[in-house]
């Protein structure tokens, strides 16, 4: 899911400060509480997510290179953080608050606040191996395959005159 983001000036800023409960509230949940809309729960069924849009995540999960609920960690070295997460079963990310979203990118960047590459962020927890690592295997596969096939092609065309032509 696509998190737009919104610029506020200091005072609507040091606003929210005043309304959030330390450790609690996100500026959105005292942006809802304060525009009196119903509190959003994790795993609420009050607004289920949009459909996944296809995307590098759904495709590794339906080729098996990660598998439903697969446990997803960002370890970030600077400030010895880990952030967790998982793959749902139509291919997107999912926090542990509930929070889900279309990309790998989407989620990290709603975690840090700024742009982050998701693929070369999230590793699945079981081995190491980054997303963009699994992509970059998929692919070699794929140009693997069909190197074999335009080689299997080439065994089986060789000596084959076309139907018309002089030898």
């Amino acid at each position: 899911m696509m998190t737009p983001t919104i610029r506020v000036d200091d005072d609507v800023f040091a606003l929210l400060q005043r309304e959030a409960r330390a450790f609690v509230d996100t500026p959105n949940s005292v942006l809802r509480k304060l525009l009196g809309l119903e509190e959003v729960v994790a795993g609420s069924t009050a607004s289920p997510p949009p459909p996944a849009v296809p995307g590098k995540v759904l495709t590794l999960l339906q080729e098996g290179h990660v598998e439903h609920q697969e446990p997803l960690i960002w370890p970030r070295r600077q400030n010895g953080q880990t952030f967790r997460a998982s793959v749902t079963d139509a291919g997107r990310i999912r926090l542990e608050d509930g929070r889900e979203f279309d990309t790998p990118s989407g989620a990290a960047r709603d975690l840090a606040g700024y742009e982050v590459n998701g693929l070369r962020a999230w590793r699945r927890e079981s081995d190491g191996a980054t997303l963009g690592e699994l992509w970059a295997r998929r692919q070699s596969a794929i140009k693997r395959r069909i190197e074999r096939n335009h080689e299997n092609m080439q065994e089986v065309t060789e000596g084959v005159t076309p139907q018309g032509a002089r030898p």
